[in-house]
């Protein structure tokens, strides 16, 4: 967190209002995720962005000289540029509970899914491919994911604010980004063309059926397994792959 002085005039006597803002992504508050993710889709302006973020009057952001504006944007650098992140923002809604931190406990068919239903949301924009999304990462309490309970549970997920649906979907890109770090190997980052065709539509759903191969009648054993355990057996193969060739 970080201290900053917000100066403005009222009936021309300069007020001063010291304010704690966030300066990194552990700092942020569900509200001030659902503004930076509204402001990030365009639904809200930045006077509203910076009012909710700095906790400040709209009317005190909206009449402060333009300069004063750009300086105190400039304080919310981090949110820019999509900083790594492994942990859930919002940890409930409702009886729903978020994944834990760094995708602790997560199957690999979950993440399977989810990720699947996010990258069709992200090039669709339909409001059922976000609910099943959501309906994918929030569970309720001792649930084990099931792919045969999605379209109900997405139903359900139809009813919560759109507001905390595209917050969730923020939090999750900066999740990726995580992924990415961690596991270079699966996720290119400098060949945006390459990370797109592994893990968008089908893409996850042909990993899967190469890891299980010809053991089709145990499929479901294996999309229980933990998501990093997956991981880390597939950047293996990539290793021996790259070794042999």
């Amino acid at each position: 967190m970080k201290k900053i002085e917000v100066s403005y005039r009222c009936c021309g006597i300069l007020i001063k209002k010291k304010r704690i803002i966030p300066n990194a992504w552990e700092d942020i508050s569900v509200e001030q995720l659902i503004a930076i993710a509204e402001h990030y889709l365009g639904i809200t302006n930045e006077d509203i962005f910076l009012a909710k973020i700095c906790c400040i009057n709209r009317n005190k952001i909206k009449n402060m000289p333009l300069y004063f504006k750009y300086k105190l944007a400039n304080e919310f650098k981090f949110i820019v540029d999509y900083s790594p992140y492994n942990s859930f923002i919002i940890k409930n809604i409702k009886q729903l509970q978020s994944p834990k931190n760094r995708l602790e406990g997560m199957s690999f068919g979950q993440f399977m899914f989810a990720d699947s239903f996010y990258n069709n949301w992200c090039e669709n924009e339909q409001a059922e491919e976000l609910n099943k999304f959501i309906a994918c990462l929030y569970l309720p309490e001792n649930y084990i994911f099931s792919e045969k309970y999605i379209n109900t549970h997405a139903q359900y997920c139809a009813k919560i604010d759109r507001r905390i649906k595209y917050a969730i979907s923020l939090n999750y890109r900066l999740i990726k980004e995580w992924l990415t770090n961690k596991y270079p190997l699966i996720y290119e980052r400098n060949n945006a063309e390459k990370k797109q065709r592994k893990t968008s539509k089908n893409g996850w759903v042909n990993v899967f059926e190469n890891i299980v191969g010809d053991d089709i009648i145990h499929a479901d054993n294996y999309a229980q397994l933990p998501l990093h355990t997956v991981l880390r057996f597939l950047t293996n193969k990539i290793k021996e792959n790259a070794k042999i060739k």
